[in-house]
């Protein structure tokens, strides 16, 4: 029942070329350091929008994530760049040490959001790695039954067993990956340091 995220890719394409970062995982604790308005939010969001989680961060169906990787970015020097396509990379792996890379598009006119392709192997940290790839669907109905749906297929991955629950309306519905992944998902700022004035 373990996930361990490997490796974090999140790239641009802008008319100056492309932006983005990749962030390596160590086993263990990692913190994920930077100031204000520098992307450690937009990571954190990153690995979930990756997992098809974004109802985590918004029940609307648009994609939750910044700006810089939705429309525009800035420069060092504060000039504006248009994203035209942009996408977001994770490699992870359970606990019998499998490991998988999950390719989504943020944006992108030609390929569908609502499609995650899965590496299977560490395509992210093994350039010489040759796997096999397979597509599946979020978002819409089914994606945590169905064979095809990612959320069916990261629950077989993880060895999951999610149970089923009630409805409202009084049937029963498999429990969601979204609900139980706030119970271990924190992001935390740390505030500035108060530094008092001298009297």
């Amino acid at each position: 029942m373990t996930l361990r995220i490997r490796h974090l890719r999140m790239r641009a394409k802008t008319p100056a070329g492309p932006y983005g970062a990749d962030i390596r995982f160590a086993s263990g604790l990692n913190v994920i350091w930077a100031d204000n308005t520098k992307g450690k939010s937009t990571c954190m969001q990153g690995m979930l929008y990756a997992l098809g989680l974004e109802r985590m961060l918004s029940p609307r169906r648009e994609v939750p994530l910044p700006h810089a990787m939705t429309s525009f970015l800035k420069n060092d020097d504060e000039t504006q760049l248009n994203v035209l396509e942009s996408t977001v990379s994770l490699e992870i792996e359970n606990g019998a040490k499998q490991v998988i890379t999950v390719h989504r598009s943020i944006k992108n006119a030609l390929v569908d959001n609502r499609l995650i392709s899965v590496d299977f192997g560490p395509t992210l940290t093994d350039k010489t790695v040759r796997t096999e790839r397979r597509n599946f669907f979020v978002v819409d109905g089914g994606a945590a039954k169905r064979e095809d749906g990612f959320h069916h297929f990261l629950e077989q991955f993880l060895g999951w067993q999610l149970p089923l629950v009630r409805r409202y309306e009084g049937s029963d519905c498999k429990l969601y990956l979204e609900t139980i992944f706030p119970l271990f998902w924190v992001e935390h700022d740390v505030p500035p340091k108060f530094h008092p004035a001298a009297s």
